[in-house]
């Protein structure tokens, strides 16, 4: 077990120490390469498929204009800023670092995009906006810790989306992404029990509805939403104003409580006390009875 540790430990300190940077070979230029801090090595980028796969990449900040298809699974990425790269079609970034709140800038003419077995929990339109990706046909999610899957809206090229191996407890969408996901061109992939298990009449503003796969996702209602955090914030004032009712109150019958007192109240503890006093300084009497010799001689 420890062995097992400082291997990992081992490893990522070699992989912090090794990290590379895919982008321009210098501000302007067509190359592109990988630059670490040992060393800047030129990428071939001249087919229609690059694999840079496994090489400790850490960020992507741009992507060459040629390949159709690119591979950058298993490494350790963080960021990608790859806007320009028009020609690329698949792109996979599997195995790697992403996470909510991750830059995630991509070419708009993907049509295969892997982000599997990254670090995802939650994802909405905040994380990423799919609409930007107007040809995106397939869409990989799998493996990523998902628990929730809020309000996103997808494009409808889409035809595949794959969520399993995610413990997605609540999905939910507006309707023009339900009547996407939920018609007969689209395959939509999940395998874990607990998928819709959060979605009950209390946390859906909105409808339940079920996917083709028989999934249960909320239907999001904006009017029904607006209406239960106009109910929530009406609730909060009635709790505050009566919390400050009952304070309000608790002073009032302090102080009079003490202008009573002063009047009468005191008066009496006062004497009280000096009755008190009175009996306290009067040394204490003992008498003690006549012996039969003194009753005797006291007879006449």
């Amino acid at each position: 077990m420890r062995r097992t540790f400082l291997a990992i430990v081992a490893t990522t300190a070699v992989s912090i120490a090794h990290a590379s940077v895919l982008g321009p070979c210098s501000p302007g230029s067509a190359a592109f390469c990988l630059v670490s801090p040992d060393a800047s090595i030129v990428v071939n980028a001249t087919g229609n498929a690059l694999d840079l796969s496994s090489r400790d990449l850490a960020r992507v900040e741009g992507l060459p204009l040629t390949p159709v298809s690119i591979n950058l699974a298993q490494n350790a990425i963080t960021a990608v800023h790859a806007p320009d790269a028009s020609g690329l079609s698949y792109l996979n970034l599997s195995s790697n670092l992403l996470q909510g709140d991750s830059l995630l800038s991509l070419p708009t003419n993907i049509t295969t995009l892997d982000l599997s077995f990254n670090a995802f929990t939650t994802l909405d339109n905040s994380t990423f906006n799919w609409l930007q990706l107007p040809k995106l046909q397939t869409l990989l999610l799998r493996g990523n810790g998902l628990t929730r899957l809020q309000g996103n809206h997808f494009p409808p090229s889409l035809t595949f989306l794959d969520l399993s191996d995610n413990p997605l407890a609540f999905i939910s969408m507006d309707q023009t992404a339900f009547n996407i996901l939920s018609s007969g061109s689209v395959t939509v992939l999940v395998d874990s029990p607990l998928v819709g298990s959060a979605i009950t009449t209390q946390t859906c503003f909105g409808v339940i509805a079920s996917l083709r796969n028989a999934t249960n996702v909320c239907i999001e209602d904006a009017n029904a939403e607006a209406q239960s955090a106009e109910q929530y914030m009406m609730r909060f004032l009635v709790v505050c104003s009566t919390g400050t009712f009952l304070i309000v109150m608790l002073l009032l019958y302090r102080k009079y409580r003490m202008i009573y007192m002063t009047a009468e109240d005191i008066e009496n503890l006062r004497a009280t006390c000096t009755s008190s006093v009175l009996y306290e300084d009067t040394p204490t009497q003992f008498v003690e009875l006549p012996t039969p010799d003194e009753k005797s001689r006291a007879e006449p």
